[in-house]
This record gives C-alpha cells, structure tokens and sequence, in this order.
C-alpha cells in the first residue's frame, strides 16, 4: 500500500508541476511585457487536467 501511496504522490506531483509550468510560461507581468515591442513567443501545447487524463489513459494501455 505504501509503494501505491508513493507512485500516487509521485505522479500528482509531477502533473501538478507541469500545469504549473505552463502556466509560468504563458503569463507575464502586468508591467513586465509589451505586445509592442516585445515579439510574442509560440505557445506551448496546452496542459491541463483533461489532457493530462487522456495522456495518462493512453500510458496505461501500452
């Protein structure tokens, strides 16, 4: 139970810290960017709960 306990806790972190990181990386300060002088980078693909859901049925599967 202990083993499953830390497989879970692993995993949520880890899901956790990519929406984190998304989240990080597609924001910016208020004051801190300007769409006139500062070249809008490519948004990362979307991560959130539901894409997370399907990646990790899939994972299951194989």
């Amino acid at each position: 139970m202990d083993n499953w306990l830390e497989l879970w806790l692993r995993h949520w972190n880890y899901a956790l810290g990519q929406r984190l990181d998304w989240l990080h990386r597609t924001r910016c300060q208020i004051d801190g960017c300007s769409t006139l002088s500062e070249p809008i980078a490519q948004i990362p693909t979307l991560v959130n709960y539901y894409t997370q859901q399907t990646a990790l049925k899939e994972k299951k599967i194989s």
